[in-house]
């Protein structure tokens, strides 16, 4: 197993434990790379929706997993991978699982995994 700093490749088998808050600030020029990774012509309130969906999601759930196989969510993945492309500072770290093992992608700031981390650091 490979662990990598930055964002590692679009591999279903990569991993990354991010840093997202809920108040990430989406500036225009986010907006104009998400659009031109993307390859899209779209409007940008399109992509500044999309972009603010990845967020909430990741901010409350902050741990999301990825099937290889199935199609479901298959955009919302993309456009989390595409936001981790254009903003590779929220990326802590990346681990390359190996063929085939689906992504899994950890928010450190979410609600769910601060209180984790609290309780852990409470213990030690």
């Amino acid at each position: 197993m490979k662990t990598r700093q930055g964002f590692v490749s679009n591999s279903s088998s990569t991993s990354f434990v991010i840093a997202l808050s809920k108040d990430f600030e989406i500036t225009d020029d986010i907006i104009k790379e998400f659009i031109r990774e993307s390859g899209t012509i779209d409007e940008s309130e399109v992509f500044a929706k999309r972009i603010k969906s990845v967020i909430k999601k990741m901010c409350e759930k902050g741990l999301i997993f990825s099937d290889p196989y199935s199609s479901k969510d298959s955009q919302f993945f993309e456009d989390l991978d595409t936001l981790i492309k254009v903003c590779p500072d929220i990326v802590i770290s990346g681990i390359d699982g190996g063929p085939d093992s689906g992504s899994t992608y950890v928010n450190i700031f979410a609600d769910k995994t601060l209180t984790k981390i609290k309780k852990m650091l409470d213990k030690g």
